[in-house]
């Protein structure tokens, strides 16, 4: 038997009509919950900045592997993946954005000519992925 709500109708149409959910945290909540997130990222960025700035590209591009830059890939990537984690309350999404922001900072290390009919396919295997994997996610949802 389910409880008879106390609001009046007139207001519980108007909740109904903007897709309130009774159980919902409120976003800045959510901001502020996974704040840790962001404060994680800092070091990193500030890691990011000091090489760029003291270190000559020569220097950190053979490391560890050969014409690589991992030493400035590896910081770029994890600070990206903590801050967009938390600028989209969805670790995956940041997971996945940062990736392809650490490979256009590969391709350009590695000289590679960007013009706008190589962006496109890049970009276009980005949607189609996530595409797919939200409609991955969304039938685990209904299944359970």
């Amino acid at each position: 038997m389910q409880a008879k709500s106390r609001l009046r109708p007139e207001v519980k149409q108007a909740l109904l009509k903007n897709h309130v959910k009774f159980n919902d945290i409120s976003r800045p909540r959510k901001y502020i919950k996974h704040l840790p997130l962001l404060i994680l990222s800092i070091p990193f960025y500030l890691l990011v900045n000091y090489t760029l700035h003291n270190i000559y590209p020569q220097d950190i591009a053979n490391i560890p592997v050969y014409n690589s830059y991992l030493g400035i890939l590896i910081p770029f990537f994890i600070a990206n993946t903590f801050s967009l984690s938390y600028f989209f309350l969805n670790s995956k999404r940041g997971f996945d954005i940062s990736l392809f922001l650490t490979l256009i900072l590969f391709l350009k290390l590695q000289h590679f000519i960007f013009e706008y009919w190589w962006f496109i396919p890049i970009v276009i295997v980005f949607v189609i992925y996530e595409k797919f994997s939200n409609t991955v996610e969304q039938e685990k949802r209904s299944r359970d």
